[in-house]
């Protein structure tokens, strides 16, 4: 299983704001508008642009020095969240950060989008600032809106290499293996959710297959909303697409489910 996370879109997107020659771009940042050059980086006490890359692109030189684990990834990615100005959006992505800190990524959206879409130029345009968000698109409003952060807080001259780090850092989760837990060690499950390669998600309990669905937005329609007390084994055939996973997370905890195990599903 391999994580495909949203840096790898941001940082083509700014590539692809970039002046110069033609460069790679992500589909999604035809649809976004163009950056605002008006406005100059904010520099607080607490934080400034040029400090806060630096943290990001030494966090990803240290963990490139290691091999590639799981827990190197979430603090990798915390380090990384320091790259947003605004306090509370910023320690609510850096909780998110951490592998099975249970917060919801659609949290994440809403503070963030609370906090900088009134000083966004192109804020009207985003979905995450027009609160036009669901099903499956929570993650490409995040991407949208982190475009429009990123070159709101930093300087057009950082672009180059505030997007060669982001693209660091997505090769770097491309590469993270998926956890494991020993059988032993799992309690029992209530709930076994198993996503196959061929893209169908099997809901089964107690050995009994319930029913299949084909996305995560499906899910809260499958099983019923968790009380906090339900165990849900999550698995993934071999070779299963990782970011799958994350939107079962995610999923999950959009309904309660927050005592999530994981693993590789036996051939």
């Amino acid at each position: 299983m391999r994580f495909r996370g949203s840096g790898i879109f941001v940082g083509l997107a700014l590539l692809h704001c970039q002046s110069g020659p033609a460069r790679p771009s992500a589909k999604l940042s035809s649809q976004t508008a163009a950056p605002s050059r008006s406005a100059s980086p904010i520099v607080t006490p607490e934080w400034s642009p040029t400090a806060t890359l630096d943290a990001c692109a030494d966090a990803l030189a240290k963990a490139r020095l290691e091999p590639v684990q799981l827990a190197r990834a979430s603090e990798l990615n915390t380090s990384c969240m320091s790259m947003i100005r605004h306090p509370s959006c910023r320690e609510l992505a850096k909780k998110q950060a951490v592998y099975g800190s249970g917060v919801p990524f659609s949290s994440v959206l809403e503070v963030c989008a609370k906090d900088y879409c009134p000083e966004l130029s192109e804020g009207p345009s985003l979905a995450a600032c027009r609160g036009a968000v669901d099903g499956d698109q929570p993650r490409l409003a995040w991407v949208e809106l982190r475009q429009a952060m990123l070159r709101r807080d930093f300087p057009e001259a950082d672009w180059p290499r505030l997007s060669e780090t982001l693209l660091g850092v997505a090769q770097y989760m491309s590469e993270v293996p998926p956890p494991s837990v020993l059988a032993r060690d799992r309690p029992p499950a209530d709930l076994e959710i198993r996503i196959k390669t061929d893209h169908t998600w099997v809901v089964s309990k107690k050995d009994a297959s319930l029913t299949s669905i084909s996305s995560a937005a499906e899910l809260a329609k499958a099983i019923p909303r968790c009380d906090g007390t339900q165990v849900v084994a999550l698995s993934g055939d071999p070779g299963t697409d990782y970011q799958q996973i994350i939107d079962a997370i995610d999923a999950l905890r959009e309904i309660g489910c927050e005592r999530v195990q994981f693993g590789v599903a036996k051939p």
